[in-house]
């Protein structure tokens, strides 16, 4: 009977730290906060910005919530006997589109309307579309500080003072917005 106990006893010790402290823990993904910044890229003075010089800077974060099961299941075990643990992100509430505005007439496009034909997103050295962007938000990948830069695609006609503005529209219909401080933009 001692001998039973104890091979059901150590049977059920093995499998709990195989399978539950092996196991991957899963993580929801919500996109919780968004910080936009405008930079120069020649000297670091925001205040006046030649039109080759400007970049604008989205940092993203994130709130990570472990799933539910996994939360329950990682009641049952110190995980400090695991080998490795990997761990899964899943984006949760998906970013649907991402708009850039201003909030003074800029390129002959005015106040307020979308001004994404105007940049590209620099990601790596790589210029893409500001649409493009979507697929770095809603990748199910984990980078704290997620970091983006758009830059201008064109030179401009006309030096403008203006402030921009970044709207991120979710799948539940929220919008997460911030501007960016007003600087003068130099077409020379």
């Amino acid at each position: 009977m001692i001998k039973k106990v104890t091979f059901s006893f150590l049977f059920f010790c093995l499998l709990e730290v195989l399978v539950v402290s092996c196991c991957e823990d899963e993580y929801n993904l919500y996109l919780t906060s968004i910080n936009f910044t405008v930079e120069d890229n020649a000297d670091f003075d925001i205040t006046t910005i030649k039109h080759e010089d400007l970049q604008l800077n989205l940092f993203l974060t994130y709130e990570t919530e472990l799933t539910y099961l996994k939360k329950e299941l990682s009641r049952l075990s110190n995980k400090a006997y695991a080998t490795s643990c990997d761990e899964t992100y899943i984006v949760r509430n998906k970013a649907t589109q991402v708009e850039i505005t201003s909030d003074a007439t800029f390129q002959n496009i005015e106040a307020g309307n979308s001004l994404n034909e105007l940049f590209y997103l620099n990601h790596n050295g790589a210029l893409k579309t500001v649409d493009s962007i979507l697929d770095y938000i809603n990748q199910d990948t984990y980078y704290y500080g997620d970091f983006y830069q758009f830059v201008l695609a064109n030179p401009i006609n006309e030096d403008v003072s203006a402030s921009f503005k970044i709207s991120v529209s979710l799948e539940n219909g929220e919008f997460i917005e911030r501007s960016t401080v007003t600087t003068t933009i130099t077409a020379e």
